[in-house]
């Protein structure tokens, strides 16, 4: 065995404790509820093929049943002297009626149904393949620190503008730069709260924000000449390039909620994408989204208010003041 002459007996002691009581580490479960609810959803599918395949097998036999009750009908109808030659006649009408699934296939009837059935299931798979295309409703990377919204926007009610200031400002809501975090976090050096979804140490996690930036938090100070770098969040909500939205527009003008769009995010240990994001997604949203005419900012629409007021109109939606207008996104 290999000695370790720099190890102290409490060193010691401490790696075989550690190797005694060790227990492996919970594995998140943010990209499993992702990934199986793609399953779910293709196994749906997989059934709904499986049963019409079943459907038009019975089809097939019920058809091929119905020839056999129609020359035994024939049989049992045929007078005594004639139920031999009824019965040879029989047999040789089923022969020359290819009494197969071939034959069946063979059959307009059966073939002109079956191919508008494929046509329908080829269509729909093309038709959400491409319409999915992009899209990452249920996205859920895991992060480089073991970040909590619920702990932060739900337990301890932080305002989400408070970390994510641009959202009222200009077109991008922002991941929090690290001096943001630091503002609780200088005082904050450890976490006490219930065990975290993962299994990780809470007070670790703060730790990697003091190794990002440089912070000594025994002495409780930057550390002089530290190399500092930045986190490398992986960025959960991604809209096309060709897709114009202003945070601070919804935010100020529209008083739109962070959860409208983000979903409960005061719930989340692991945050995800809620809503699909698609343009159908944001128009629907547009057409039935009120506008909120005691904002300041709608007061220049004064026909709507003259209609409003007199009863002529009961409610303003986006889409009246051009919300579903192709340049107001794509420009």
């Amino acid at each position: 065995m290999q000695a370790f002459p720099a190890l102290s007996n409490e060193e010691i002691d401490a790696i075989l404790d550690y190797a005694d009581n060790w227990t492996a580490p919970v594995k998140s479960t943010a990209n499993a509820d992702l990934a199986d609810g793609a399953k779910e959803e293709s196994n749906s599918k997989t059934y709904i093929i499986i049963a019409w395949v079943v459907i038009v097998l019975l089809v097939i036999g019920v058809i091929q049943l119905a020839r056999v009750v129609n020359e035994m009908d024939i049989i049992v109808a045929a007078d005594e002297d004639e139920k031999e030659d009824a019965l040879l006649k029989a047999v040789k009408n089923l022969k020359e009626s290819d009494f197969s699934y071939l034959s069946i296939l063979k059959d307009r009837r059966v073939m002109i149904p079956a191919g508008i059935i494929v046509f329908c299931f080829v269509a729909s798979g093309v038709w959400d393949f491409q319409t999915n295309l992009g899209r990452q409703q249920g996205y859920a990377p895991e992060q480089p620190i073991a970040f909590s919204h619920k702990i932060h926007a739900g337990i301890n009610k932080i305002d989400c503008q408070y970390c994510h200031s641009g959202a009222r400002k200009g077109k991008s809501a922002v991941i929090p730069s690290l001096n943001v975090c630091m503002n609780c976090h200088k005082a904050i050096d450890k976490y006490d709260g219930d065990e975290l979804w993962n299994g990780k140490d809470g007070t670790s996690e703060i730790h990697k924000i003091y190794a990002h930036i440089g912070w000594d938090s025994e002495k409780r100070r930057f550390k002089e000449g530290a190399e500092t770098k930045n986190i490398e969040w992986t960025r959960v909500h991604n809209l096309p390039d060709h897709v114009y939205f202003n945070h601070a527009q919804h935010v100020n003008a529209g008083k739109v909620e962070c959860q409208t769009c983000h979903g409960p995010v005061e719930e989340m240990d692991v945050l995800k994408q809620h809503a699909p994001l698609s343009m159908g997604w944001c128009i629907n949203c547009h057409r039935e989204t009120e506008v909120q005419f005691d904002n300041e900012y709608y007061e220049h629409y004064e026909q709507f208010h003259e209609e409003l007021s007199s009863g002529e109109r009961k409610k303003v939606t986006v889409e009246h003041i051009g919300g579903t207008e192709c340049q107001k996104c794509h420009y």
